[in-house]
């Protein structure tokens, strides 16, 4: 068991480097081409497609890794399918309604032209990117995965360079290189899957399981994002979209933590799965309280190289943000220990319970950043971000712990 964890973790681990460096190196490129209003009205765009991946996908990355272990080869083939197709029919539909309210979508979000109405379209993108990954690191596919993250990465960071410095295309060849690079991905990975047997012919016998799993996954998935993103309309709304700016830097730097921690929840969730399908009860407490040694310890080194990591990647305009990367970043550690205990309410499928839980996290973050913002500033939604993830933690330990001994 050790032995596969190390090997995914280092494979995952490398691979998620990859793709979170991405953002990090950008950071002075794009601090110095855009101005702080852009460069946090770019962060608000990316926080509204976030927001709306959940609505347009229906939980179907998770429903793909979680059945995987259920159902046979061609049930399963025919159930990506008619994942892939139900995503594809809520894609249109939100294009659709983007189109008809783009007036006071742009209105609400202060957003200008067109983009609105290719939010949709980016987020399904970013979702069909995400499941074919989730289904390649589920059937331990790592080659193709490595192909893929690989590919994707590098097609981001080239064009993104090329039309925000070369063309001085500002946030929009940001936006550009982004989803090129998403839709690349999907295709290639699409392909693959097909090639492989994944896609199997449609059968509407699975859409019922598709959205019973799905539906209860779209609060929590949106109030997740909610929590992502609220944290910067308060910011907007109260201090100006210029105090964006150095939020998201902090954001961004601390999301190092967040790469370790999604690292080690890719290496472990294959495993955990497995181990829960043989009942190996022992040797799940013995992996997680290894994994939450090696999270803490990973945010301790990250805490202590702050200064150099802000010296090397982010313009020294916005080293301000400095201020904001300890609770940021300790946020970021609740967070990655999270998501080793939530595994277990995904495997024994109670999503209902996982949007409860969220919606109510939701609803304390953004009480905790109406209070605090007020008193605090920027600094008050960095309270705001650890507590509730702090909270979160304790209290999925506690009801996994519960729920498993009752069962």
């Amino acid at each position: 068991m050790l032995k596969n964890l190390s090997s995914n973790l280092i494979v995952f681990g490398g691979l998620n480097a990859v793709k979170s460096l991405i953002p990090i190196l950008m950071l002075p490129i794009l601090t110095a081409q855009l101005t702080v209003d852009e460069f946090g009205t770019l962060a608000l765009i990316d926080s509204v497609i976030l927001f709306l991946v959940p609505l347009v996908m229906i939980g179907i990355s998770s429903s793909a890794s979680v059945f995987y272990h259920k159902l046979d080869a061609e049930n399963y083939s025919s159930y990506v399918c008619n994942a892939l197709f139900i995503a594809f029919i809520s894609f249109f539909c939100f294009s659709i309604l983007s189109l008809i309210f783009k007036n006071q979508l742009n209105q609400f979000f202060g957003f200008q032209g067109y983009i609105v109405c290719f939010l949709a379209f980016f987020a399904i993108l970013r979702g069909y990117s995400a499941t074919v990954l989730a289904i390649l690191q589920t059937s331990q596919a790592l080659k193709i995965y490595t192909v893929l993250v690989v590919l994707q990465s590098l097609v981001d960071i080239i064009i993104s360079y090329v039309a925000v410095v070369i063309f001085t295309q500002g946030m929009i060849g940001r936006l550009f290189g982004i989803y090129i690079a998403f839709a690349l991905s999907s295709l290639v990975g699409i392909s693959y899957l097909r090639k492989k047997g994944y896609l199997g012919e449609f059968n509407i016998k699975f859409s019922s399981d598709i959205i019973n799993f799905g539906i209860p996954l779209i609060p929590h998935a949106i109030c997740g994002t909610i929590m992502a993103m609220a944290d910067r309309l308060f910011i907007a709304h109260y201090l100006g979209n210029e105090h964006i700016a150095g939020y998201v830097v902090a954001y961004q730097m601390a999301a190092i933590m967040l790469l370790f921690g999604t690292s080690i929840n890719q290496a472990w969730t294959p495993i955990y799965f497995g181990m829960m399908r043989r009942s190996q009860s022992h040797k799940i407490k013995q992996a997680k309280f290894a994994l939450m040694i090696i999270i803490c310890a990973s945010g301790g080194t990250i805490y202590f190289f702050m200064d150099f990591l802000f010296s090397l990647f982010v313009a020294e305009k916005l080293w301000f943000a400095k201020e904001y990367f300890p609770l940021m970043l300790l946020g970021f550690i609740f967070q990655s220990i999270y998501f080793i205990f939530v595994n277990y309410f995904f495997y024994t499928r109670q999503t209902k319970y996982i949007a409860t839980l969220t919606m109510l996290g939701a609803s304390i973050n953004l009480l905790l950043n109406y209070m605090l913002i007020q008193s605090h500033g920027v600094m008050g939604v960095a309270y705001a971000n650890s507590i509730t993830w702090g909270l979160f933690l304790l209290i999925v330990v506690i009801s996994s712990n519960i729920d498993n001994r009752l069962k």
